[in-house]
């Protein structure tokens, strides 16, 4: 008896006799093609290891086809722990639509050998194996050409998550882990535990922006599905488990893409909040990405993921009295009530309403007629509005503000107030003030 070792996997062989005329075999881990001398061959029996097999940095062999060896692996022909279940959606790629469910704890993706067979020519022909020990689904990269990569990120062994996305070649997969309730006869019947997480839609062409924000997003406890253009959305939505509450759109997005994800949510039955991602652009550009768009929220791709996570989880949310961030920058605005016009200074605007300072604050709950304009943007804005909060400068008993929430602003003016908005954050200059 003698050893012979695999070189891609490192798996460790023993040797029991030898077979005339053969000079390689295949690895029944990593399907590798492993040399051998006629007098050490198979059939073999493994030396099981200790742990699993690590990636390595030789370039992608070429696979033998006819030779498998015997033996057993940890992980080969162990099913998935009860009640788990594991698939792969191909959001991108030759095989477009396809989905694979893992039946076993060991499952091997490639162009030529694997239970997960893909048609795209820049996939290995054993490119990577995903597997299960302990409840943990991991991915690991079996020195392909072209790599594998997690949510945008390189990788050469990494853990996968429900909603990560997976690449290999060109081909884009979707990842889904679902953990089922089993019941015995003559048990208590009770209700399978509700997901904790909400689930959040990210459409981005870009893979930078989504291993960005998918991290950041799901800190901040949401699931995530990332999807590269609006096309994809339904068949990402096929998931098990996964409802929308709310779309994230970069509005990176090509004018026909912007316009296909419009029309399909507006065939939705239900259609979510959506929220922009705007990239680096002037005021001009914004408001013509914006065009359409019935936008609650816009986030910059450049903000750290705290400012993310808190920009979306306000956005989806009822405002509160306050919230309205000051930023006096001295434009004028009338309001009319009892026939009784009266001009007072601007000092911060939202989505939602308008800070005004003034010598004759309005009592809350009063109703009353709003003029003013904005910067940059190219229209007036005519709106009626209610007051819903009344506070007074500190130390002056006759000058103060109003905070009035508008009663009926379009999607097209929101969108363009949240624009401004944005853009004028940065100069924000909090003034104190108190309640009365």
């Amino acid at each position: 008896m003698s050893s012979i070792i695999c070189p891609i996997c490192k798996t460790k062989y023993t040797v029991a006799r030898p077979v005339p005329g053969m000079n390689r075999m295949k690895c029944p881990r990593c399907q590798g093609t492993i040399p051998v001398q006629a007098e050490s061959v198979p059939p073999v029996q493994q030396l099981a290891p200790s742990e699993p097999p690590h990636s390595h940095t030789q370039p992608d062999a070429k696979r033998d086809e006819g030779t498998i060896v015997s033996g057993s692996v940890p992980w080969q022909g162990l099913n998935l722990p009860p009640g788990q279940r594991i698939s792969l959606v191909v959001l991108e790629g030759p095989d477009k639509g396809k989905q694979f469910t893992l039946s076993k704890a060991w499952t091997t993706v490639g162009r030529r050998d694997g239970e997960i067979l893909l048609k795209d020519p820049e996939v290995s022909g054993t490119h990577a194996v995903i597997k299960v020990l302990g409840g943990t689904c991991r991915v690991q990269d079996l020195n392909s050409t072209n790599g594998t990569f997690v949510n945008g990120r390189r990788v050469e062994e990494v853990p996968l998550s429900h909603l990560d996305e997976l690449r290999v070649g060109q081909t884009r997969l979707g990842v889904s882990i679902a953990h089922e309730i089993t019941e015995s006869v003559g048990a208590d019947r009770r209700p399978a535990p509700q997901p904790t997480k909400r689930q959040l839609l990210l459409v981005s062409p870009h893979s930078a922006l989504r291993g960005r924000f998918l991290p950041a997003l799901r800190s901040g406890d949401w699931n995530v599905l990332a999807v590269a253009s609006p096309h994809e959305i339904q068949e990402g939505l096929k998931r098990e488990n996964f409802t929308v509450v709310a779309c994230l759109l970069d509005l990176a997005l090509p004018p026909s893409e912007r316009r296909a994800f419009v029309a399909a949510l507006q065939d939705a039955p239900s259609p979510p909040p959506l929220l922009g991602v705007a990239g680096p652009w002037g005021m001009r550009d914004l408001l013509a990405k914006l065009e359409g768009l019935e936008v609650v929220g816009l986030v910059d791709q450049r903000w750290p993921p705290d400012k993310i996570v808190g920009t979306v989880n306000r956005s989806l949310r009822p405002p509160r009295p306050g919230e309205i961030t000051r930023t006096p920058f001295g434009e004028k605005v009338t309001y009319t009530c009892d026939n009784r016009e009266t001009v007072g200074e601007m000092t911060g605007v939202a989505p939602w309403g308008v800070l005004i300072e003034t010598e004759e604050p309005l009592q809350p709950e009063t109703e009353t007629s709003l003029l003013f304009i904005l910067p940059e943007i190219p229209r007036g804005f005519r709106v009626k509005g209610r007051v819903v909060e009344r506070k007074w400068e500190e130390g002056s008993p006759t000058k103060g503000e109003m905070e009035v929430w508008f009663l009926n602003l379009g999607p097209q003016e929101r969108a363009q107030i949240l624009a401004f908005q944005l853009m004028a954050e940065r100069h924000g200059v909090p003034r104190e003030m108190k309640t009365k």
